[in-house]
């Protein structure tokens, strides 16, 4: 999977922030926080007062088929 996200002077951006990361994801905020109090997610990457994750490290994590990215399972529903 490849999603990049445009930074406001037009070029690609690596590094996400925690709604940019979540979004990315798929799960809330407050649920990238939870998993990372677990342990169960990237650690973010330290810059100054912020925190940025970065693509490479969510890619790996979504990629490794991780407990928490959605996937579809039991039967089918029939559609009406």
């Amino acid at each position: 999977m490849e999603y990049w996200t445009q930074s406001k002077g037009g070029g690609v951006k690596a590094l996400l922030t925690l709604t940019e990361t979540a979004t990315y994801v798929n799960l809330s905020a407050s649920k990238v926080q939870s998993l990372l109090k677990q342990g169960r997610f990237p650690e973010p990457k330290r810059i100054d007062k912020s925190v940025r994750w970065r693509l490479a490290d969510l890619d790996a994590w979504v990629n490794a088929d991780s407990p928490m990215v959605a996937k579809k399972t039991g039967r089918p529903r029939m559609a009406i």
